[in-house]
């Protein structure tokens, strides 16, 4: 999105970082495990400001015993 014409003007001053858990959304369904994160872009951006990494409940079942 950084390198996106349309989409760049929000990253400007923006750079990657590592999110603490507390900072993430979790959702769950019947087959995954969803954790958002917003990028804190503001209204201006919000098409793009955040992001959702989705991880099957099959890989995390050793982990949530």
């Amino acid at each position: 999105m950084k390198s996106d014409e349309a989409t760049k003007d929000c990253f400007l001053n923006y750079e990657n970082r590592f999110f603490k858990i507390d900072e993430m959304q979790i959702f769950l369904d019947n087959e995954k495990m969803i954790f958002e994160v917003s990028f804190g872009l503001g209204s201006a951006c919000f098409s793009v400001d955040g992001t959702q990494i989705e991880i099957p409940l099959k890989l995390l079942e050793k982990y949530l015993k």
